[in-house]
């Protein structure tokens, strides 16, 4: 708690990506602490592009040719609303975030008990050989994209479809 507290405090995040994996097969840990924090990272378009889900007016975009230290000392510059208005964009963003995994997170579950109730009842269709899309209960499986399926959507400032989420 305390160290996330620390990194609150701060006004950006300088990413220290340790080779071209966080580019196209790892998780950063920046990315999720700025998430959590509600701390901006500094980003040129190469993070963007990797971290589909960042958008520019959440980040402190580093243009081509910038160095990050160049980008620290124009942050530094800013107007108070300027990097409170990141911060705000980090915050809807993870509202959002985290109500896409939690609906992928039902759906899954829902899935899975819709198919051990399939399999224990032999419910699939044996001409098409497919499930019949129905639970033990007569109930329809569910479908992440249909969010009036789940009612923990985040507030209506805050929400949108999950599938809108990345770019």
């Amino acid at each position: 708690e305390h160290y996330y507290n620390v990194i609150y405090h701060n006004v950006a995040l300088v990413p220290s990506l340790a080779g071209a994996a966080y580019y196209n097969k790892k998780f950063s840990s920046t990315i999720v602490t700025s998430l959590i924090t509600t701390t901006p990272i500094i980003a040129d378009e190469r993070l963007l592009t990797a971290y589909k889900f960042l958008d520019e007016s959440c980040v402190f975009y580093q243009q081509a040719g910038e160095g990050q230290l160049d980008v620290v000392t124009r942050v530094l510059s800013m107007t108070y609303e300027e990097v409170v208005r990141r911060r705000f964009c980090l915050k809807r963003l993870r509202a959002r975030l985290n109500y896409r995994a939690t609906l992928q997170m039902k759906w899954w579950v829902m899935q899975g008990q819709a198919h051990q109730d399939e399999d224990s009842l032999g419910r699939v269709d044996a001409q098409q050989g497919t499930s019949t899309g129905t639970t033990s209960s007569g109930g329809s499986t569910l479908d992440p994209a249909s969010s009036s399926s789940f009612s923990s959507a985040p507030s209506a400032q805050e929400s949108s479809p999950p599938q809108q989420i990345f770019r």
